[in-house]
């Protein structure tokens, strides 16, 4: 039995049967073989399959199928066993007997990274079981997208760069297994910071500075960017900075300024000045002020100041403005500026505030101040006034001192320059220790000295003028020259004379009166201690003390205060002597002495104004002030605009009220000042202008004064009157040896009333005008004694008796005014009379036992008496009648005789005629001849070339007239009465 193929198809055990019947050759029989096949599993054969996919964004992106071959010889055994959802690692497969099959992903499946591959696998098996085959699904992946998350952070600018620090952390998420990460960065610069950021998403940043240059509010931003490590995403951190109003930045400044030099500060000096904020910022704000200032260094303390008005520091005055702007004016009568030297300086230091609105800061300002040399600086005293003669009023003694705040002193020079009229006096220092002479000495006019300071200025505490001829002013002259080469020159105006010069305060007896005292320190706080001699008594000195002995003395910081009250009875003037001392910075003892004339009138009497700078004091009354032209600068206290007057006399430019009121103005002091002209005011003290009413002035009236009693001038004292002086009492001018006058002011005065005007015996008594237009008018005074009448500055109408009764002259000098007289001029004392103007005498001139000199021309109709010793002097042309008394034992002296056209009777042996102008010798002859009636005739007196013809009167010898020489060059005549 062959078999006709394998027959696989046969099933495991199944059997099938070829029969085939055997016939026997013959046919007959038969028989049957039977093949009997049993099948047996023949192996099956499943195919494989292979399928990829791509990741994607669901799992459905997993999905494939595909279809297996199965074989198997085995019939009806050609399939597979299904399987249905089986899990694999990514998906799930199927697969049904037939060898279709499905994969269905379970997930996405995003983890897996770009490229990577994986596989599920299957194993398919036959359903006989005999073979297999595998469903292989291959998966890549794909860089699927990353999430990354962003990230905001604020802060707020601060004063450094940390406070913009800050942090935070990113998510990242990346389906790719491993790859939820960033790209790290490191310190990546922003704008304001730089920002890091790990792996993981950590990130920081940090300020690359305190940006205070954001205001406040502003905001502004770092963004960065943040990719994921696989690219596919990105992220921004965002850093938003908001600003704050930062402070501003104020840096100290410098200033320069220079002190002034030279003399009196006068030359050069530089003020500081520029811009404080030019170098403070503030770096969110474009503007900027100063808000404060103080004095000092010290941020925040010291004086506070005023912006726009001036701070006084150590050594100057700031002035700074709101807009950073400034001036430093140097304070130059600082002591530590002064005593600067070229290449010294010091500073001044100042602390102020800059505000940008809200917020500030401080800094501070130093001045340095650069030096100069100053002059050095004579401290010299005011006008010195001494008496005439060589009294203890005839010595001036006072303090100059001298200093340099930053040079030694080389040389101190003294000069005492002449007057027109005189070139005596000397100067005597207090001491001479430590002093070396250059030129001169102690006790001369002239010298030049050098020492120290201290040295000189010993040597200077007390200087004494003593000498001089009378009524002359000196000029004292103090050159001081510093090792800088510097040099300052003062002055010191010696007056010797009259009152007239010193301080001459005016008021009402019994009242208090000004004493017109001034400072004479440096330092306006310094205690003056001040002694006043020659105080009367019954007199009283405001806060002082009374020593017994005719002396006060007070202690004040306020001289300008002092007052002094007479006695309630007293009328007149009286000279005070005032000393004041002082201690100086450098401890020595300053003097100033000082004449102070202190004039009381009557209660109700007018009060007058000397024709200088003067004070007077109102009282509690109704006062008329009398200020006659000229003035100086006076000074009117307790002046009552509802009762006192001021009487302007011979201001021709002052006739109203109107004229008042527009030359008054206001002092610094809001006092009233009358602006009289170039030189001359009236300052009303305490009283505004507007006070004043039209019924406050009058001009050119007339005032009366009424003296029934006695009216006093001191010796060395001096009285203004004026008007008409109703005088039933006695006028006393009581000079000792200094200058006493009464002062006559415009227009003059008027005597009447029948009362005396009485001169001591003295040369320094003195009446006189201001002008040589005022008059005298004496209507029926008696005015006697020795002194001075007119000075050279007065007119003079006598129709009373002036008589010269002392041993020392009566001087009567008028200046160019004819002195007109209807009354009496007399002389009785020894020092006799001599008058030295031009005389209109229609009165009498009485040589009465004393002499009279008659320096003028004499004309008019009056006559001239002599009688006992006495000697009558004409020393110009004269038309005088004279008469010697029979006793008399006279002498008439002619400077020109030629021009003698009198009468001389009662001339007898007892008698001379002296002729100056013609010449005794040998030619010289006197003849007499008789006129035709025998009452006289004419004696002609001739030298040979002149010829003075003498017309006498009474009956003569011609041979009785003798010549011979006179006491000069002149012929004296002398009569020998033959006839007897």
């Amino acid at each position: 039995y062959t078999g006709n193929g394998a027959h696989n198809e046969l099933t495991a055990g199944q059997q099938v049967q070829d029969q085939f019947t055997v016939t026997s050759q013959d046919g007959t029989a038969t028989g049957t073989v039977t093949v009997t096949i049993t099948g047996t599993n023949d192996n099956a054969t499943v195919s494989s399959d292979s399928k990829s996919v791509t990741e994607g964004d669901t799992a459905d992106a997993l999905n494939t199928s595909g279809q297996l071959t199965i074989t198997d010889p085995d019939t009806g055994e050609a399939h597979v066993v299904a399987q249905s959802n089986v899990h694999g690692t990514y998906g799930d497969f199927t697969i049904d007997a037939n060898g279709a099959w499905s994969y269905v992903g379970n997930g996405a499946h995003n983890e897996l990274t770009a490229g990577q591959q994986v596989q599920d696998q299957f194993t398919v098996t036959s359903q006989d079981g005999t073979a297999t085959g595998t469903v292989t699904v291959t998966i890549t992946g794909t860089n699927d997208a990353a999430s990354v998350s962003s990230d905001s952070k604020s802060v707020t600018e601060g004063d450094t760069a940390a406070a913009l620090n800050t942090s935070g952390q990113l998510t990242i998420t990346d389906p790719d297994a491993g790859q939820a990460h960033l790209v790290a960065q490191s310190n990546v610069h922003g704008t304001y910071g730089d920002f890091t950021i790990d792996a993981n998403g950590a990130w920081s940043y940090t300020g690359n500075g305190a940006h205070n240059e954001l205001t406040a509010g502003q905001q502004v931003q770092d963004q960065f960017t943040v990719v994921s490590q696989d690219g596919t995403a990105s992220g921004t951190v965002t850093v938003t900075i908001t600003g704050t109003n930062d402070a501003p930045l104020a840096v100290n400044d410098t200033g320069a300024a220079t002190e002034k030099g030279g003399t009196a500060n006068g030359s050069g000096g530089i003020n500081g000045s520029g811009n404080l904020l030019t170098n403070d910022t503030d770096v969110d704000s474009g503007s900027l002020t100063v808000s404060a200032i103080r004095t000092g260094g010290t941020e925040g303390a010291g004086t506070a100041g005023t912006l726009g008005v001036g701070l006084v520091g150590e050594h100057g005055t700031l002035t700074l403005n709101a807009n950073g702007s400034y001036t430093y004016v140097v304070n130059e009568n600082d002591a530590t500026v002064q005593a600067l030297n070229v290449g010294q300086t010091t500073t001044d230091t100042f602390n102020y505030t800059v505000t940008d609105g809200s917020l500030t800061d401080t800094a501070v300002l130093t001045v340095t101040i650069s030096g100069a040399n100053d002059a050095p600086v004579n401290t010299v005293p005011g006008q010195q006034t001494v008496g005439n003669g060589t009294g203890g009023g005839s010595t001036a003694t006072f303090t100059l001192r001298v200093s340099d705040v930053d040079n030694g002193i080389e040389t101190v020079s003294l000069s005492l320059g002449n007057s027109p009229q005189s070139s005596t006096g000397i100067l005597t220092l207090s001491t001479t220790s430590g002093l070396t002479f250059s030129s001169g000495a102690n006790g001369t006019k002239v010298m030049t000295f050098s020492g120290s300071i201290s040295d000189i200025n010993a040597a200077l505490a007390s200087v004494t003028f003593s000498g001089g001829s009378n009524n002359t002013t000196r000029t004292l002259t103090m050159t001081t020259t510093d090792a800088g080469g510097l040099a300052d020159t003062d002055t010191v105006t010696i007056v010797k004379g009259s009152g007239a010069n010193a301080l001459a305060p005016a008021g009402i007896a019994g009242e208090a009166i000004n004493l017109a005292l001034v400072d004479p320190s440096d330092d306006p706080n310094d205690v003056i201690t001040v002694t006043i001699s020659g105080v009367p008594l019954g007199w009283s000195l405001s806060n002082a003390t009374n020593n017994g002995d005719g002396t006060w003395t007070a202690q004040t910081n306020d001289v300008q205060s002092m007052t002094i009250t007479s006695a309630l009875d007293f009328a007149g003037a009286v000279m005070l002597n005032v000393t004041q001392t002082w201690t100086n910075a450098d401890g020595t003892t300053g003097t100033a002495t000082v004449a102070d004339n202190v004039e009381a009138y009557a209660q109700g009497s007018p009060i007058f104004a000397v024709s200088g700078d003067d004070h007077l004091t109102a009282s509690s009354g109704n006062d008329l002030l009398v200020f006659s032209q000229p003035i100086g600068h006076d000074v009117v206290y307790n002046f009552d605009a509802m009762h006192d007057q001021i009487d302007l006399i011979d201001y021709a430019n002052f006739t109203s009220f109107a004229d008042i009121q527009a030359h008054t103005v206001s002092d610094t002091n809001g006092n009233a000042v009358i602006e009289l002209g170039e030189g001359q005011s009236i300052t009303l003290q305490g009283l505004d202008p507007t006070s004043l009413t039209s019924s406050n002035f009058v001009f050119d009236q007339t005032p009366v004064t009424e003296n029934s009693g006695s009216l006093v001038i001191s010796d060395g004292a001096l009285l203004p009157l004026s008007g008409t002086i109703d005088n039933t009492g006695t006028i006393e001018l009581n000079s000792t040896g200094n200058g006493t006058n009464l002062e006559l002011i415009e227009h003059g005065i008027t005597l009447q009333g029948h009362g005396q005007v009485v001169l001591s015996d003295s040369d320094q008594n003195l009446i006189t005008g201001t002008t040589s237009d005022v008059t005298l008018t004496n209507v029926d005074n008696t005015i006697a004694g020795a002194g001075h009448l007119g000075d050279g500055m007065m007119g003079l109408v006598n129709k009373g008796l002036i008589v010269a009764t002392g041993i020392n002259v009566l001087d009567i000098d008028t200046g160019t005014n004819t002195i007109v007289n209807s009354g009496t001029l007399e002389a009785t004392g020894s020092g006799g009379m001599v008058i030295d103007s031009n005389l209109d005498n229609s009165g009498l001139l009485w040589a009465h036992g004393a002499n009279i000199t008659l320096n003028g021309s004499v004309t008019g109709g009056g006559t001239a008496l002599m009688d006992g010793v006495a000697t009558l002097e004409f020393g110009a042309a004269s038309s005088t009648k004279i008469t010697l008394d029979a006793g008399a034992t006279g002498t008439i002296v002619l400077h020109d005789s030629f021009d003698f056209s009198g009468v001389v009777s009662g001339f007898d042996g007892n008698d001379h005629l002296d002729l100056l102008d013609v010449a005794f010798g040998v030619g010289t002859t006197a003849s007499y001849v008789a006129n035709q009636a025998g009452t006289g005739g004419t004696l002609s007196v001739t030298d040979g070339v002149h010829t003075a013809d003498i017309a006498l009167l009474g009956q003569y010898d011609a041979a009785g007239f003798q010549t011979e020489a006179d006491k000069n060059t002149g012929t004296l005549i002398s009569y020998h009465n033959y006839l007897v």
